[in-house]
């Protein structure tokens, strides 16, 4: 999805402009009209739903049929990261060593990318608003990878 209006970054509307997008790619189509024919609503009440400056909001019931029948995990990371936590979906199957080689390499490459923005960001010696918004859901992305790393040491033991 490609809202009209800007959503902060990690904020709820952020997470559901994600969730479209994930159902979008998934379904190779457009996320909104395609949730919004799942649900019996017309796109234009789904985008009104979406939209940060009105009255209506998506509800919970709603957005949990959605994620579960496209399996798209945008609302349920965003609710993972409020608490501190990262979603982590188990290995499908036992993995071999190539798996474990590659998620290595993408945990550490993304603790990487994670280290250089924080520095940059402390070049002034404080984080900032926007550094935070951008950096938190890094930080989780890296710590979802190295969880994912776990799950496959144990998976192959």
């Amino acid at each position: 999805m490609r809202p009209m209006k800007p959503r902060r970054p990690g904020s709820p509307h952020d997470a559901l402009a994600q969730l479209m997008s994930q159902i979008g790619l998934s379904e190779k189509g457009d996320g909104v009209q395609i949730a919004a024919d799942f649900e019996g609503k017309t796109k234009f009440t789904f985008y009104k739903l979406l939209d940060p400056d009105q009255d209506g909001e998506l509800s919970f019931v709603r957005v949990a049929r959605l994620t579960e029948h496209f399996g798209a995990t945008a609302a349920a990371e965003h609710l993972a990261g409020l608490c501190g936590c990262v979603l982590v979906r188990p290995p499908e199957s036992v993995p071999g060593a190539k798996d474990l080689l590659v998620a290595t390499g993408a945990a550490l490459k993304e603790t990487g990318d994670v280290i250089a923005e924080v520095s940059t960001a402390l070049v002034d010696g404080e984080i900032s608003a926007a550094d935070r918004a951008r950096i938190l859901p890094e930080i989780r992305q890296a710590m979802a990878l190295f969880a994912a790393l776990e799950l496959i040491v144990e998976a192959g033991q």
